[in-house]
């Protein structure tokens, strides 16, 4: 079975309580909005200042050769950016010759799915109906069945593998970067052609991997395997350089930034993309904080 309803009630006396406890949790969350409020004007600003900060001071360089006269300097750096060794998951036997590469796990699993309806009755009390619905779903996160209300048959098994990212040092001309930096490279491309060496009991349908017995009839406890990947290709890097190294810059008032791009793209466009996401950020932490 994987729909139940239950009925429960809360007398007068038990609703006056639960209101004082909303008016006390109200105070609570008046208190909290306005420390969000006030906290998230001095981000934006912060942000947006150092963000100028760089924009005013970065030099575009004409090519990816390192000079001496730039170093401590912000810089734009564009050039074809390549792998300085292999990518492998190890766990799957899987190799890329790419930048970085996502592995995405997925384990076929129980959820919870509960609603409720409330009803005042005679005399003060109210009537709340509550319904629990176990559905089946891909999800990429462990879901704990040990906190249904009704975990009897719609236990989840323990998630054996997770999601993980791999991630190369690289080079861009004479310049390095090392794998916090090429961390920074999205890794959107999906990794089809998959040819994994591991002997463990999965099969292989080249865009991702199979754990279980069949993938079109999925089972609870079945995982599937996807990759992503961000091969090596033209970047556009701003960052700061030190020495034959692109690193972070860091603002007057402690921000360290680094930004890649895929392909070429101006600093203008860069910062501009970048001062409009605080915009956008900043309006909505102030309609969570409202």
């Amino acid at each position: 079975m994987d729909h139940f309803t239950e009925k429960s009630y809360t007398g007068y006396g038990q609703n006056i309580g639960n209101s004082l406890k909303g008016i006390f949790f109200g105070f609570l969350f008046l208190i909290g909005s306005i420390v969000l409020l006030w906290w998230n004007e001095g981000r934006s600003v912060e942000q947006s200042t150092a963000l100028h900060e760089m924009k005013e001071n970065i030099i575009t360089l004409p090519d990816t050769r390192y000079s001496a006269k730039y170093d401590g300097k912000p810089a734009l750096v564009q050039g074809e950016v390549k792998p300085l060794n292999e990518l492998n998951d190890g766990a799957f036997g899987v190799h890329s010759d790419g930048l970085k590469l996502n592995r995405i796990v997925e384990m076929y699993q129980w959820k919870e799915n509960t609603s409720s309806k409330s009803e005042d009755k005679i005399g003060g009390g109210t009537e709340t109906v509550t319904t629990y619905d176990y559905t089946k779903e891909w999800s990429s996160s462990e879901i704990n069945s040990d906190s249904f209300k009704h975990p009897e048959g719609h236990q989840n098994p323990k998630m054996l593998y997770k999601s993980e990212t791999f991630v190369t040092d690289a080079k861009i001309g004479d310049f390095h970067l090392d794998k916090n930096v090429a961390n920074h490279i999205d890794a959107s491309e999906d990794y089809v052609g998959l040819n994994p060496t591991s002997d463990l009991n999965m099969t292989n349908h080249k865009n991702f991997l199979y754990i279980g017995k069949d993938a079109g009839q999925p089972q609870i406890g079945d995982i599937k395997i996807s990759y992503k990947n961000a091969p090596a290709g033209v970047y556009a890097i701003a960052a700061k350089i030190q020495g034959k190294t692109l690193t972070y810059y860091a603002t007057e008032n402690g921000k360290n930034f680094i930004f890649v791009r895929n392909g070429k793209v101006t600093a203008e466009n860069i910062f501009d993309s970048e001062l409009k996401s605080n915009t956008l950020l900043t309006w909505i932490l102030r309609g969570v904080g409202l």
